[in-house]
């Protein structure tokens, strides 16, 4: 410790300067308590000298005191004369400063605070760690941190020693990302204080061109090191950046970092050499007053883009080829082949995973970048060479020659790989912290980009940051560089749902208070959906991209789809344009939407016998393997052949490649052996289950209504019934509901098998119902229902069922007992006494009884399902209003459904000796009982009982419509906030860009009561 307390006076040989850091290094890691020992008070001198010791050590290889901030004068001299290509650590100086910095990130990193690093750059490490977020740096006093914070402000640092400027990042942003450091770290950097112009100054960073390679890459070359250094630049600017924006809430100190990453003015700025000039801070926004990026700066001019998506540019424009060793003379690689040791040849050590692990030749840098190492593989080398020469006959002639020249291909080779994998590595990581950064700039900070920063532009931002993002992917797609595109389209994916999120908190249908008006016209939004396809397309050999624009071409998808307010009866949707405007019409909301779907119908149609090439192999392959990517791929066929929803090509396409036949034989024989798996391991594949029966449910509906029997035709010719009939899932008996222990959703098999049932039921009464007058496909559906009559009885017994502590029957129950009663329904003759579904009469009427009767029975509900409606009419708890609706919906679809199935199952098949006719109702009235009597007829009171519930249901929903119309009508002087709100949750947010007494937002304004 007293060699580094000296001054270089004293101890004039930096190389001892060097060795007594290092020794300083090891104590720490071998010492947990050294810096108690060190600093066992904050006054301590040997501490204080310690500490700047080392901060004039640093200060002396980086900076020059006498200079302010400029660098040493021999960088300085380096920079003036464009040495660009010097090794990185070619002088003692430069050693020395990336030594002590080695030491800090290392103590730091792998140390239990408080460590020597910390020491070092100023904490008080006298106070407890926990209490470290209370502490200030005082730049008054002379520690590493100072001369850090000087260093990075040093432009020519940057440029003359790239390596050493990465490393002063990587301590910065090391101690910015620590839970216990980074407040003092970001209270340092306020714009309020003296380096308050260093983040935002970062900016030249990420608009600094990347070095470009000379002559032929290998891993000594400078020119790799300047570029590896280089992107680990932008790397840590970017994390830093991210860091702020996720951690700080200040919006001081937010703007200028918004501002260095998003407007335009900041590259132009740059490029004209005038330096970034920090946001107003007097309430202005960084883009003045009116800025408007479609007027002042176009996306796509020359300089004009968003700083980040130029600097994303630079990243993605360094491009290394990645060497093979097919580049190498065939002679060469047959002797590197025979020169072997123990069976190890030199290929082999240059090739083969295990066997370079095994020896030893892998090792890690500072990044955890896996590369070769030298030492060790020249000595194996020489080994083999000196093997090689005493089998030839020793040394001397062109034997040795070509020796000599297959090893050095071996060792040249091996530095390619190494320049390969540097600067590939570096770059992911680049590429990774701006995907970060910008998500985190888009979501958490897009409202303070949107009010402050660009006022009203956020959208626009967003959108041509997408376009640009989307833009890069596709080229990288194109050179197969599949692990950049794939990290660059999850970035596009997080913007698609930002520009969903904005979609859905509007109507979305260009009003004047629209805030995506400019960016959802159909000719931008068929630009978009251009670009999406073009990344599809060359995402044929890359799976996880191609998965990444299954979510993207998925998610463009549902935001073009239409408001769904646009199916809301005429009275009601005239009375929400009321406060719209003037000359604003249904007629031209519709007119928009139809404009939409038919430009994107228009782009898709020529597209889709392409697709069903490009995804026909991820479509059909076994569901355990293709888990949540294939099921995406599923539902995005789904969402296609809606999309495009008067014409059958992409149907006709899957039909042509036999995909409907293939989802069938994967239901039919994985369903059962998915089920039986555990949970946790057969959750995604029971969702791909799920997917596929919903894409063969759009087939069969395929073409709109004027093709729907052509489509369901085609669905049932390729076998749907009979396979479905054929699984032996579908009989699968869950866990008993009495069971004392309370099942769980996520891993019982009774709620797993909802995800089967369900849409097999919902499949096959979609077949019914687009071939009505088919008497074999009513057929096939009637030995569909005979052959899986105790999974029919399960439904409606366990949808009658009472509740228990420990179960309760609910949606999921209520949806597959109506769908089950639905399938009984469309079935002739499906519940008589004689008929093959005889059996179900006993369920069927003790459904009747709990459900389809009056609701309140003797004081108290009914049945559990029916218990939540009436708690949320009366009290408003219970079930959200979406919630509540879905309920009611399928209650009464259930009471239809069982309705009509019991008339049938009643009614006399022929004329009676009484005279009774076909469609009177069979009832018995002796019994002043809501039951049925022992021949299965219901009692008079129970039929009035049934009637007089279905009125009550026409009623309440009369009386919904009539409450929505009456508030709407109402003036607004007349409507309390409280009111407004309230009416907005029950039926939805697109009401709150419509309503002029709430801000853009969707929130009362800021003088509201």
């Amino acid at each position: 410790m007293k060699a580094v307390q000296c001054s270089p006076i004293v101890l004039p040989h930096v190389t001892n300067i060097v060795q007594a850091v290092k020794l300083m290094g090891l104590l720490s890691t071998r010492l947990p308590n050294l810096v108690a020992l060190l600093q066992p008070d904050s006054e301590d001198a040997e501490a204080i000298l310690v500490r700047q010791g080392c901060a004039q050590s640093l200060e002396l290889a980086l900076l020059d005191p006498s200079a302010g901030l400029g660098v040493s004068s021999g960088v300085a001299a380096m920079a003036a004369g464009g040495d660009n290509d010097a090794d990185p650590a070619a002088n003692a100086s430069d050693l020395r400063a990336e030594t002590l910095l080695d030491v800090i990130l290392g103590t730091i990193n792998n140390c239990l605070a408080p460590a020597m690093g910390h020491l070092l750059l100023g904490f008080d490490t006298t106070a407890p760690p926990q209490d470290w977020h209370r502490q200030t740096l005082q730049l008054t006093d002379f520690t590493c941190m100072t001369v850090l914070l000087r260093a990075l402000q040093a432009t020519p640092l940057q440029r003359a020693k790239p390596v050493l400027y990465a490393k002063c990042l990587q301590l910065l942003q090391t101690v910015a990302a620590s839970p216990l450091t980074c407040e003092p770290i970001f209270r340092l950097l306020h714009p309020q204080e003296q380096n308050g112009e260093l983040l935002p100054g970062l900016a030249g960073v990420l608009l600094e061109p990347v070095p470009a390679e000379s002559g032929t890459p290998d891993g000594t070359s400078p020119s790799v090191h300047a570029q590896v250094a280089s992107l680990h630049q932008r790397g840590y600017v970017l994390r830093l950046y991210a860091l702020a924006l996720l951690r700080c809430q200040q919006t001081i100190m937010l703007e200028p970092i918004l501002s260095a990453l998003l407007d335009p003015r900041t590259a132009v700025a740059y490029s004209e050499g005038l330096g970034f000039n920090p946001p107003q801070q007097n309430g202005g926004s960084g883009y003045g007053s009116g800025f408007n990026p479609a007027v002042n700066a176009n996306p796509y001019g020359s300089g004009s883009a968003p700083p980040a998506l130029l600097a994303l540019q630079h990243i993605c424009s360094v491009s290394i080829q990645e060497p093979s060793l097919k580049d190498i003379p065939a002679e060469l690689q047959q002797l590197q082949n025979d020169m072997t040791v123990d069976d190890v040849s030199v290929n082999k050590l240059l090739t083969q995973p295990a066997v370079m692990e095994a020896c030893g030749v892998v090792t890690f840098d500072d990044h955890h970048q896996a590369v070769f190492d030298f030492t060790v593989l020249q000595r194996l080398l020489h080994e083999r060479f000196e093997e090689y020469l005493n089998k030839a006959g020793g040394r001397g002639g062109p034997v040795e020659k070509m020796a000599r020249e297959a090893v050095a291909a071996a060792f040249r080779y091996a530095q390619q790989v190494n320049a390969h994998a540097l600067v590939a590595g570096a770059q992911r990581a680049a590429v990774q912290a701006w995907v970060n950064t910008v998500e985190i700039a888009f979501t958490k900070a897009y409202t303070l980009m949107n009010t402050k920063t660009a006022p009203g532009c956020g959208p626009e931002l967003l959108h041509s940051t997408l376009l640009g993002v989307l833009g890069l992917v596709r080229d990288l797609a194109g050179q197969q560089s599949g692990q950049l595109a794939e990290s660059l389209a999850s970035c596009g994916r997080v913007l698609l749902s930002k520009l969903q999120e904005l979609a859905s908190s509007s109507l979305s249908l260009g009003l004047p208070g629209d805030p995506l008006s400019q960016v959802r016209l159909p000719v931008r939004c068929v630009a978009l959906l251009h670009v999406i396809l073009d990344c599809l397309r060359r995402s044929e050999g890359l799976k996880g991209l191609r998965y990444e624009m299954y979510v993207a071409l998925l998610q463009y998808l549902h935001f073009c789809r239409g408001s769904k307010l646009g199916n809301c009866p005429p009275l009601v949707l005239g009375a929400l344009l009321a406060g719209a405007g003037p000359g604003t019409s249904a007629a031209q909301l519709d007119a928009l939407q139809q404009q939409l779907e038919d430009v994107n119908s228009r782009a898709l149609r020529p597209m889709f016998p392409d697709l069903v090439k490009l995804m026909q192999g991820d479509v059909l392959q076994p569901p355990e393997r293709g888990g949540t990517g294939q099921a995406v791929a599923l539902h995005l066929l789904s969402a296609l052949i809606a999309a495009d929803h008067s014409s059958t090509t992409l149907a006709d396409a899957l039909h042509s490649a036999s995909v409907p036949r293939g989802l069938l034989e994967s239901v039919a024989t994985q369903a059962p052996q998915i089920l039986l798996q555990p949970a946790h391991k057969s959750q995604a594949a029971l969702l791909v289950i799920e997917a596929q029966l919903s894409l063969l449910l759009s087939l069969a509906a395929a073409g709109g209504p004027a093709a729907r029997k052509g489509s369901t035709k085609a669905v049932a010719d390729a076998g749907t019934l009979p396979y479905l009939t054929a699984c032996k899932a579908l009989d699968y008996a869950p866990e008993q509901p009495s069971s004392h222990q309370r099942l769980k959703k996520g891993g019982s098999l009774r709620y797993r098998l909802v995800h089967l049932i369900s849409p097999v039921l919902r499949l096959v009464l979609t077949l019914l119902a687009g071939a009505p007058n088919s008497s074999g496909l009513a057929e096939q559906a009637t030995n569909f229902a005979a052959t899986h009559l105790d999974m029919i009885a399960r439904l409606l017994q366990e949808a009658a069922s009472p509740a228990t502590a420990a179960w309760a029957p609910g949606d999921e129950e209520l949806e597959m007992a109506a769908l089950a009663a639905s399938l009984l329904a469309q079935l002739p003759n499906a519940a008589r006494a004689g008929g093959a579904l005889g059996g179900l009469r006993r369920e069927l009427w003790r459904l009747w009884l709990v459900l389809a009767g009056h609701d309140r029975k003797e004081g108290g509900f009914v049945s559990s399902i029916v218990a939540p409606l009436h708690a949320a009419g009366s009290d408003g708890s219970g079930l959200s209003r979406i919630a509540l609706d879905r309920r009611r919906s399928q209650l009464l679809q259930l009471r239809c459904a069982l309705a009509r199935c019991l008339k049938d199952a009643v009614t006399p098949a022929a004329p009676t000796a009484g005279g009774l006719r076909q469609e009177l109702l069979v009832c018995v009235g002796h019994q002043a009982q809501t039951v049925v009597d022992e021949q299965g007829r219901p009692t008079l009171l129970l039929i009035r009982d049934t009637a007089d519930q279905a009125i009550q249901d026409t009623s309440a929903i009369t009386e919904d419509l009539e409450d929505l119309l009456s508030f709407l009508q109402t003036p607004d002087s007349l409507t309390p906030n409280a009111a407004v709100a309230q009416k907005l949750t029950d039926w939805g947010p697109g009401l709150a860009a419509l309503n002029p007494t709430l801000n853009p937002g969707g929130h009362p304004p800021a003088d509201a009561p």
